[in-house]
């Protein structure tokens, strides 16, 4: 009696499978657990709602799959207590077909033991699946929400980023941000300011004495005096000869080009090419005018043309005969006869003077003289009216405006060298007799003159004059700038796109936790009352041994 007593532990995974063991089931118990399933299913949709509990257990599971032994038997404690149960036959039996129905079916679940067999399986698919599954969602749904709000958080320190970039670019540039075409099209105005800065820095007094000094020097060690054309008589070969051997005694490097007549004469001539000239493009800047015109200015070429006097008289008289236009063609009047004169090619005075033609030297007497050949610059028509800014404005200028200040940088650079090196007072010897200009120079004036360089040569070479320059020539280059400053605000309505759906994906697993959790405890405690409940008729089974259900169910 005393070993009845004990009782017995069942781990709750292995319920069902002692209760097959001991045939306190059977092995096919599943068939007759399907056939109550199906009477359940059709029987509560049906059940009428006789009394409040009902009413409420209804609300509380409104399905029949969730429903159970333990609550059918609830159901018909339910129903005998309504109406349904009042109404009973001459041997006490239930008339009401549906109390019938439930009985029927609580008989069945009880026949072979089917109850504890499903009421095992329960607790068993709830401890080890249902509620450690709702509970790992749980989990997952906090973690997605932490790494959401991470994203958010780094998308949030993109978009600042993004700011920043755009902001910086945006002052670089000296536009609001706005509208990016409009505003980058709206910055070449600046260029005639930006241009007039660049020439006041180039035509200052210190590049002056630079050049000057640049000059001076070159004229001190080529004594490049630069010739001019003359013509080349008999007369003056002598002379020539002795020009020429005083110059190669001087050292004079000239250039020998000597090229040979096309034309009928037997006279070929020499030239020779004067060295070269340096700072054209900045002697031809300081030289132009001041002026700033207005960029904003407008050419109205209809009211032009109608200013214009085109001097063409359109008389009946000068139309119908054309011998009445003069040509300015002046024909030589030939004492031949007639027949003669169709042969002879008739000779054109084409009204150019022959006081500027240089003559051509003969073969024989080529070594008596030379023509020297000038580079004469380009003057413009007194009407046009170039400025400093019209000369920066253009490219070809600007490079070789450029390169002087580049060649009298590096002129600079190497004197500063001299001046300051060990061998400084035998380099400032040599100059002794020369010029002044090159005897007072020193060291501190050379580097004052060298910062001056400088300076005109950062405000050409300006970063930001050469992107204004590019967005006025280059419809290419504003469209890829447009469209860098486009693809940062892309970016930024990209991570603002990206964190609003973070944030709804957030709402929404925060919502399915707040729903999940009232499942899990529901769970918990339909487990709970099912151990409890099935505990309770297992001594039955079991021959009179308590059964203890053990195992994670108990820490639920």
């Amino acid at each position: 009696m005393e070993k009845r007593k004990q009782p017995i532990d069942i781990q709750y995974k292995q319920l069902l499978e002692a209760l097959v063991d001991r045939r306190i089931v059977p092995n096919k118990w599943l068939e007759q657990h399907k056939q109550i399933r199906d009477a359940i299913a059709a029987l509560y949709q049906e059940l009428p709602l006789a009394s409040d509990q009902l009413v409420k257990f209804r609300a509380k599971k409104p399905i029949h799959d969730n429903i159970n032994y333990f609550d059918c038997k609830f159901i018909f404690q339910c129903l005998e207590q309504s109406k349904e149960g009042a109404a009973k036959n001459l041997f006490g039996q239930y008339t009401s077909p549906v109390l019938k129905q439930w009985n029927a079916l609580i008989r069945q679940y009880e026949k072979k033991n089917i109850y504890a067999a499903e009421t095992a399986r329960l607790i068993a698919q709830n401890t080890a699946f249902e509620i450690p599954f709702l509970k790992k969602s749980i989990v997952q749904n906090e973690k997605q929400v932490a790494d959401n709000n991470r994203k958010i958080a780094d998308l949030t320190r993109s978009i600042a980023e993004y700011k920043r970039k755009l902001k910086v670019s945006c002052a670089d540039m000296g536009i609001a941000g706005e509208h990016f075409r409009d505003e980058l099209r709206r910055l070449p105005l600046e260029l005639p300011n930006m241009f007039k800065k660049v020439a006041e820095s180039i035509c200052c007094n210190e590049i002056a004495s630079a050049i000057e000094y640049h000059q001076a020097l070159q004229t001190f060690l080529h004594d490049c005096e630069v010739p001019a054309i003359q013509p080349i008589t008999e007369s003056s070969t002598s002379t020539s000869l002795k020009k020429a051997k005083k110059s190669k005694k001087k050292g004079k490097k000239l250039i020998e080009v000597v090229e040979e007549s096309g034309s009928t004469t037997d006279e070929p001539f020499e030239l020779v090419v004067a060295p070269h000239n340096f700072f054209d493009a900045l002697k031809e800047l300081c030289s132009a005018s001041d002026e700033l015109n207005d960029a904003n200015a407008t050419l109205h070429f209809e009211a032009e043309a109608e200013d214009i006097g085109w001097d063409i008289s359109l008389g009946e008289s000068d139309t119908a005969d054309g011998s009445g236009i003069d040509w300015g063609i002046e024909t030589v009047a030939s004492t031949e006869p007639a027949a003669a004169a169709e042969d002879t090619p008739v000779e054109i005075d084409w009204n150019i003077p022959t006081s500027d033609v240089v003559e051509p030297v003969s073969e024989m007497n080529d070594t008596e003289g030379t023509d020297v050949v000038e580079t004469v610059p380009y003057m413009p028509d007194s009407a046009e009216k170039i400025t400093r800014v019209g000369l920066l404005d253009q490219s070809e200028f600007r490079t070789r405006a450029v390169n002087d200040l580049l060649e009298l940088r590096a002129f600079l650079r190497q004197r500063l060298l001299e001046l300051s090196g060990s061998d400084s007072v035998a380099f400032a010897n040599q100059f002794q007799g020369s010029s002044p200009l090159l005897e007072q120079q020193s060291s501190a004036k050379i580097e004052e003159l060298q910062a001056v360089v400088d300076k005109a040569l950062s405000l050409l070479t300006d970063k930001r004059l050469q992107q204004l320059l590019l967005i006025k020539t280059s419809e290419r280059y504003l469209d890829r700038h447009v469209a860098s400053l486009e693809m940062l605000t892309k970016h930024m309505d990209k991570c603002r796109r990206e964190i609003h759906a973070l944030e709804d994906k957030n709402i929404a697993l925060i919502d399915a936790t707040k729903n999940v959790q009232p499942q899990i405890n529901s769970l918990v405690t339909t487990t709970k009352k099912l151990k409890k409940e099935l505990e309770a008729v297992l001594p039955s089974l079991f021959m009179g041994y308590k059964v203890n259900v053990v195992g994670e169910v108990n820490s639920l």
